[in-house]
Order: structure tokens, then sequence, then C-alpha cells
């Protein structure tokens, strides 16, 4: 697990004035193939870039029908494969499913961006469905395990993919 913490200098802990203090990254997310059966696997990929100071929560929401595949997720960085865990994974609510994970801003190099990958599995059929990605700054009085419930996943996707599963 990437439990990759850290902590900041003195200030206000959201960084320089001239640097965005609301966006905590950039992200995109793919998923291939778009459409599977039921049993079957697909990737996700979600391109992070310009992680702020504080380090990242990467929250993704995705059919309750599909499921993550544990020991799946690894984050490529600089030519590296680190393997890595979310800090919640498969929590359910609202007939959505929800996977978590945390990373420093030194985990991302001295290019800050890298791209996380891992598999969810259909369980059952998805006639139109999202694979959804949000993120949030890493509140530096928090410890990263605890900035998110699944009974307030406060969630607002900054990008999304569509999903499709068939009998």
């Amino acid at each position: 697990m990437c439990s990759c913490g850290g902590g900041g200098g003195g200030g206000d802990g959201f960084g320089d004035l001239d640097a965005d203090v609301t966006r905590a990254a950039e992200v995109n997310v793919s998923i291939n193939p778009p459409e599977i059966g039921v049993g079957d696997r697909t990737l996700v990929r979600i391109f992070i870039d310009e992680v702020h100071r504080n380090g990242v929560i990467i929250k993704t929401r995705y059919p309750a029908e599909m499921q993550y595949v544990v020991e799946t997720s690894r984050l490529y960085v600089d030519g590296d494969v680190l393997n890595v865990d979310p800090i919640v994974r498969n929590a359910v609510a609202d007939g959505k499913s929800y996977t978590v994970y945390y990373f420093d801003r030194s985990t991302f190099g001295s290019a800050n961006t890298g791209e996380l990958r891992f598999h969810l599995r259909a369980l059952s059929a998805v006639t139109e469905g999202t694979v959804e990605v949000d993120t949030d700054i890493h509140d530096l009085l928090k410890s990263p395990s605890k900035e998110f419930s699944i009974k307030t996943p406060l969630f607002s996707a900054k990008d999304r993919s569509n999903v499709r599963v068939f009998q």
C-alpha cells in the first residue's frame, strides 16, 4: 500500500497564492474495453497531472454491479511502476460503488504527473453505466483514511467514461 503521507510546512497548508488552491489535480479517466460481459474485467486508467502540494485524494465511482479487483492497482510515474492499494474499496451507497486512493505530492516525481490503473470486474448486467473520478486536496489536519465517508461521499465528477455490461 502506498500511504505516501507527508506534511507541509507552515502557512495555511494550501500553497502559494499564485497556485490554483482549489484544484487537487487534473484528472482524465478512460476504460478499456468499455463493453464487457458478466464476469469479465475492464481496465480503468486515470491520468493524473498537476497534483496539489498537500497531496490528492482520488475518488472513483462506478456501478454497484461492478467490483474493484484486489491487488490490481498500479501507479505509473517517471517510468516506474508502483504497487498501490486504495484506502477504501468497493464501498456502496445509493447504487454506486466507491474506491478511494491517497497520494502524496512527492509520489508524482519532478514532472508531477502519473497514471493510476486498476481493474473492475462485472458482477451483473449494466445497461448504461459510468466510471467517474473526483479529486480532493488532502487536508493536512486529517488522516487520509478519515477524509472519505460513504455516508457523505461528497462526489463531484471531474471526468467520466461510459461502461456497459451485457449478460
